[in-house]
C-alpha cells in the first residue's frame, strides 16, 4: 500500500533557511487476521515501529473462549511516513462468524491503542430486540440477529451542457443496476438532464428501511472552464431528485450558490494572484510585531488592494486582532492554481530575524486557512498561520522562558500562562478532524482514527480540521468522553465526566466509547468557545462564526450552550 497522505516536514540550517525534509518519521503499516481456531476470525490493520513484523508471519499461543489456540497472521506490511515514530493503534474492520453460519459483518466498532492483543470492541445489531456483542482476541461471539441490507449507489447527474455533479446515496435493495441511465429531467440549460448509476453495492444497514438520503460530493462546471468544486453543502432525504444545496466558491461558507437538478450554476473562473502580509497587531506600521508574507490565487475582485482583510475576528495568539494587508494583484491565467496559498517569509520581532519558508498550503483554501512551519518537525510546534497562530523561533516548544517584554507577551494573554510558563497553545497540540457521517450526524476524531475512516468509511465526508485539544491529560484540562447513539447511525456525543454520569444512568441508547480528548472547561476563559448543537440525537460542535451560520440556516439544530474551550 502506498500512503498518499504523508507529511512534509521542515528542518532549519544555520543560516535560518528552512528546507523540506521528506523523511520525518517512518512507521510500519500492517494488515492482519486473528483466527480463533474454530473457523471464526476478524481482520483489521494497525501501525507499529518499523521492521516489527514480516509479511506472512504467524503469531501463536493466544487462548480464547473456544478452547482453541488462537493466532494472528500478518497479511500485508508497508513502510510509511508518519507523524510520529509509532502510535501502536490497531483497528478491526470485519468479523466473520463461521461456526454459527452467520458469515461476515462490518457492523464493527473495535480498536486498541497498544498493538496486537490490545484490540476489543462491539458488534452492533441495531435491532432493539438484540443485544450488541462484545469481543476481543480471547472472547469469540456467535451472531444470530436479524440483518438489514440496503443498496449503496454512486451516481452522476448530467445537465446536458457539459456540467455535472456526482455523489452517493442509499435506497432499498435492488432499486438500481450498475450502468443504469435515468432520463427526462428538464433544467435551466434547456437540455434534458439525466442520471447515471456508476456503482452499486449491498451493505449491511442499521434498520430495515433505507433512509433514502443522497449526498453530492463535487460539482463540475464545464462551460466556464472552472472544473471541479468540492466545497459543497448539498444533499437530499428522498432519493435521487431530492438533492439540492449550495456551492461555496469562496471557501468561507459565505455567499453560497444554490443548485439542484433543475438549476445549473456558472462558477467564477477569473483568478488573480494577490500578494499579502499578515500583521499580528493588525497595523502594518507597527515595527514591534511579528508578520508573515506570501501570495494567494483567488477570484478576481475578491480582495481589495491596499486594504485590510480580517478572517478571524477575535484576538489571535499574540493577543491582538491581526489582519491581512493586501499589497498587490496580478491578473493572469491562474484558474489551475485557484485557492493555492504560498508563504514566503516569517519575521520574528523578538529576535529581529527573517525566516524564509517555501511551504504551499493545500489547494482550495483562502486567507485564514493557511499554515506554515519553521525550525524542526511537526512536534516542535513552530507553526504559524490561519489568522491566529504565532511562531516563536527563539522559544522552544512554546514554553516562555525568560522574556517578559510586553510587546511580546501582552497583558491580555498573560492569563494564558500557567504552570511553568506553558501557554494554552502548548497544552492543546492535537488536531481533531470533523466528518459528516450522515444527515445531521458528525464524528470528531484525532489523526489515528481519521486514517481509519478515510480507508474504511467511504460514506463519511471529511470536513477538515475542527479544533485542537490534547489527547493526554494535563493540568487545567478536563476529559471529554465519547458516546455513540445506537438509535441513530453515525451520531456521537462528547460529554464531561459530570454529564457522562447522567448519560450512563438515564440514556442506555448511548454506548460509551472512552475518553475522546482533553480540553478546557466551557468557562475557563483560556481558549475559543465551542458550542454544542443537538439535532434529534445527533450533535455538532462549532466555534462562534459557524454557530451563527448554523442558527441562521439550520433550524433543526438546537443550541445547547458552550461545550468546551479549545483552539484552532
Amino acid at each position: 500500500m502506498e500512503d498518499q497522505r504523508s507529511r512534509m516536514f521542515l528542518t532549519q540550517d544555520n543560516d535560518l533557511m528552512v528546507n523540506l525534509d521528506d523523511e520525518p518519521h517512518v512507521s510500519q503499516y500492517y494488515e492482519f487476521t486473528y483466527n480463533y481456531g474454530n473457523g471464526d476470525f476478524y481482520s483489521g490493520y494497525g501501525y507499529t515501529a518499523e521492521n516489527t513484523y514480516t509479511e506472512g508471519q504467524i503469531l501463536e499461543g493466544f487462548t480464547n473462549s473456544t478452547d482453541n489456540s488462537g493466532y494472528y497472521t500478518i497479511d500485508l506490511i508497508d513502510s510509511i511516513d508518519w507523524y510520529n515514530d509509532s502510535d501502536n493503534f490497531i483497528y478491526i474492520t470485519t468479523y466473520y462468524d463461521d461456526d454459527g453460519g452467520f458469515g461476515k459483518t462490518n457492523m464493527v466498532d473495535a480498536y486498541g491503542d497498544d498493538g496486537l492483543g490490545s484490540e476489543s470492541g462491539w458488534i452492533y445489531s441495531y435491532n432493539e430486540n438484540e443485544e450488541n456483542q462484545y469481543f476481543n482476541n480471547s472472547i469469540e461471539v456467535d451472531l444470530d440477529y436479524e440483518r438489514y441490507f440496503v443498496q449503496y449507489y454512486e451516481f452522476t447527474y448530467y445537465y446536458g451542457n457539459g456540467d455535472f455533479y456526482s455523489g452517493y446515496g442509499y435506497t432499498s435493495e435492488n432499486t438500481y443496476t450498475e450502468g443504469q441511465i435515468l432520463e427526462g429531467f428538464s433544467n435551466s440549460t434547456d437540455n434534458s438532464g439525466y442520471y447515471t448509476i456508476n456503482l452499486i453495492d449491498s451493505i449491511e444497514w442499521y434498520s430495515s428501511d433505507s433512509d433514502n438520503s443522497v449526498y453530492i460530493t463535487n460539482y463540475h462546471d464545464s462551460d466556464t472552464g472552472y472544473g471541479d468544486l468540492y466545497n459543497l453543502s448539498a444533499y437530499g432525504n428522498e432519493g435521487l431528485g431530492s438533492e439540492s444545496g449550495d456551492a461555496y466558491q469562496h471557501y468561507n461558507w459565505e455567499d453560497g450558490i444554490y443548485f439542484d437538478n433543475t438549476t445549473e450554476i456558472d462558477l467564477n473562473n477569473e483568478f488573480a494572484k494577490y500578494t499579502f502580509t499578515y500583521y499580528y497587531s493588525g497595523d502594518k506600521n507597527d515595527t514591534s510585531q511579528d508578520y508573515y508574507s506570501g501570495y494567494i490565487y483567488a477570484p478576481a475582485n475578491y480582495y481589495q488592494i491596499e486594504e485590510y482583510f480580517d478572517y478571524y475576528l477575535d484576538t489571535n495568539e499574540a493577543g491582538f486582532k491581526g489582519k491581512y494587508y493586501i499589497e498587490g494583484v496580478e491578473l493572469g491565467e491562474y484558474s489551475d492554481l485557484k485557492g493555492t496559498i504560498a508563504l514566503t517569509n516569517y519575521y520574528d520581532a523578538q529576535s529581529d530575524s527573517n525566516f524564509s519558508v517555501s511551504v504551499d498550503t493545500n489547494n482550495y483554501t483562502y486567507l485564514g486557512w493557511e499554515y506554515g512551519y519553521i525550525d524542526g518537525d511537526f512536534d516542535t510546534y513552530k507553526y504559524f498561520g490561519s489568522d491566529f497562530h504565532e511562531a516563536n523561533p527563539t522559544v522552544k516548544n512554546r514554553e516562555l522562558e525568560t522574556f517578559y517584554d510586553k510587546n511580546v507577551i501582552p497583558e491580555d494573554i498573560e492569563t494564558m500562562v500557567k504552570n511553568g510558563n506553558t501557554t494554552s497553545d502548548s497544552l492543546l497540540n492535537d488536531t481533531i478532524y470533523r466528518f459528516r457521517t450522515g444527515n445531521g450526524g458528525y464524528i470528531f476524531v484525532a489523526e489515528e482514527e481519521r486514517q481509519n475512516i478515510l480507508q474504511n468509511e467511504p460514506n463519511f465526508i471529511d470536513e477538515g480540521s475542527a479544533f485542537r485539544v490534547s489527547l493526554q491529560q494535563k493540568d487545567d484540562l478536563i476529559a471529554f468522553n465519547r458516546f455513540q447513539n445506537t438509535e441513530k447511525k453515525g451520531a456521537y456525543l462528547y460529554a464531561t465526566e459530570a454529564e457522562s454520569i447522567s448519560i450512563r444512568e438515564n440514556n442506555p441508547e448511548f454506548v460509551e466509547e472512552g475518553i475522546a480528548f482533553y480540553a478546557f472547561d466551557g468557562d475557563a476563559n483560556k481558549g475559543i468557545d465551542f458550542y454544542r448543537f443537538n439535532n434529534n440525537g445527533s450533535y455538532i460542535y462549532v466555534a462562534e462564526t459557524e454557530k451563527d451560520q448554523v442558527m441562521t440556516q439550520y433550524p433543526d439544530f438546537i443550541l445547547e450552550g458552550i461545550a468546551f474551550e479549545a483552539i484552532v
